[in-house]
């Protein structure tokens, strides 16, 4: 993959230069860049995902509705960390994806989704349901400490309000599928 971008930059470059009047022949023509190789994905059967979700269910109730959303909606890893409450409509059963949360290096940061455009995806009635006892447990721990959950808040942050990392993110998947036995099955 690396060698096919190198020779797509390399051939745009020397493409430019033959139309400037630099060289009179762009040599990258002749170059013959690797083929790509496409690895057939085999997504985890439906009893293989309820094995997840019930393991994740068990451990951990937040990192459960992280997966449940993620199964239901299709959406990216990144793009479920940066889902907010004013994003969900619980009442009409619907999703809004407008961002994503990507990394530069170990710092988050928020952009646009991969396709650059937001998509509203319908929840089925068990999303619902698992979704809005996600919010009753955040509303609950931040009555605890005295503050109300806001309406952008992030559906899944850690303790200091921050969004989720989609690397720690995938981190807990392997550590949940090992438990479960399936080091086949991934994230994405």
């Amino acid at each position: 993959r690396t060698v096919r971008m190198c020779h797509t930059v390399m051939r745009q470059a020397l493409e430019q230069a033959r139309r400037w009047g630099l060289i009179a022949r762009s040599p990258a023509v002749d170059a013959t860049p690797p083929t790509q190789t496409r690895h057939q994905v085999t997504p985890p059967t439906v009893a293989q995902v309820r094995a997840l979700l019930e393991a994740a269910r068990q451990d951990d109730p937040d990192f459960h509705a992280y997966l449940f959303v993620l199964a239901a909606t299709g959406c990216r890893r990144g793009e479920g960390c940066a889902l907010r409450w004013s994003d969900v409509d619980l009442d009409r059963g619907q999703l809004t994806i407008q961002r994503s949360i990507a990394m530069n290096g170990s710092t988050p940061y928020e952009k646009g989704t991969k396709t650059h455009q937001s998509r509203r995806v319908s929840l089925d009635p068990a999303t619902v349901a698992v979704l809005r006892d996600h919010r009753r447990r955040m509303r609950e721990r931040y009555l605890a400490n005295g503050t109300h959950l806001p309406d952008d808040f992030p559906l899944f942050a850690d303790r200091f309000g921050h969004p989720w990392r989609p690397d720690v993110c995938t981190n807990r998947f392997s550590r949940l599928r090992a438990q479960v036995g399936l080091e086949s099955v991934r994230l994405h």
